[in-house]
């Protein structure tokens, strides 16, 4: 068996993506249990419906240490900045 003809065995032996995502769904469903599946969905919140996006100058040396300890976590900084927000406010509205 040549080099081709090997090519042709292996192409012809991928599934087709459409399969292999069809063989992944139920056959048959109830209608409650998509609905039940839809609303996991369209219930959860998004980033954008619980926080609001804002713009603010940082001292360059800070935002290079938060970048730093921020390398490689994901939501790190979005955490980081509003528990400092929050307990800088409560330190500050308690003292008014």
């Amino acid at each position: 068996m040549g080099f081709e003809d090997s090519l042709k065995k292996k192409e012809g032996s991928k599934k087709r993506p459409e399969k292999a995502v069809g063989s992944l769904m139920p056959r048959e469903t109830n209608v409650n249990e998509e609905d039940d599946l839809l609303s996991k969905f369209n219930n959860k919140k998004k980033v954008e419906d619980t926080h609001t996006r804002h713009t603010f100058l940082i001292d360059n040396d800070l935002i290079e240490r938060l970048d730093k300890l921020a390398k490689g976590r994901r939501g790190f900084k979005k955490e980081f900045i509003n528990q400092m927000i929050r307990e800088g406010l409560d330190r500050y509205e308690d003292k008014i």
